[in-house]
């Protein structure tokens, strides 16, 4: 039975995925591939029943590898120092990025979070301050990379939600 309807978090996180899909897909060519990888992921949220609270999250990192920009993320240098991960270059870097970056102190959590996927998603215990987190460098990376991405108005609808 299609739990989305009956779901109030399940639809604004189909409402966010909604606003975010056409904030990027508007002049894009129609491509089969991506459209089976929305409609599989929005298949797999509507008929989870599992925690759907990271849904969003794993969605703009997985979206990513069908817009053709997706991070290296667990491809790490070995140093003694701090390594940053630079969203512009979209690689790990030994110095502070000039740009927008994620600190040293979250490269062992980013490590683990290129691993999220719809059937391992709800073992991801994120408090809500780090879930916001997430989503804010997420955000950062695709505006970054798809300008202009601008705001999505459906966002505090979710931090309500999640908060």
């Amino acid at each position: 039975m299609p739990l989305l309807r009956m779901d109030p978090v399940k639809q604004s996180i189909s409402l966010f995925v909604c606003e975010l899909l056409h904030r990027i897909l508007g002049g894009l060519p129609s491509e089969a591939n991506l459209y089976d990888f929305i409609a599989a992921s929005l298949s797999f949220l509507d008929s989870t029943e599992k925690s759907a609270a990271n849904f969003h999250l794993c969605f703009l990192l997985r979206l990513l590898d069908f817009l053709g920009f997706s991070p290296d993320i667990l491809s790490s240098p070995i140093s003694d120092g701090p390594i940053f991960f630079d969203l512009k270059e979209s690689c790990y870097s030994l110095s502070h990025p000039a740009g927008p970056s994620i600190p040293p102190r979250r490269r062992s959590a980013l490590v683990l979070f290129a691993r999220i996927n719809y059937v391992n998603m709800h073992l991801f215990q994120y408090s809500r301050n780090e879930r916001r987190e997430i989503l804010e460098y997420l955000l950062a990376y695709y505006r970054l990379h798809l300008p202009p991405f601008g705001e999505l108005r459906t966002l505090s609808i979710l931090s309500e939600l999640f908060n």
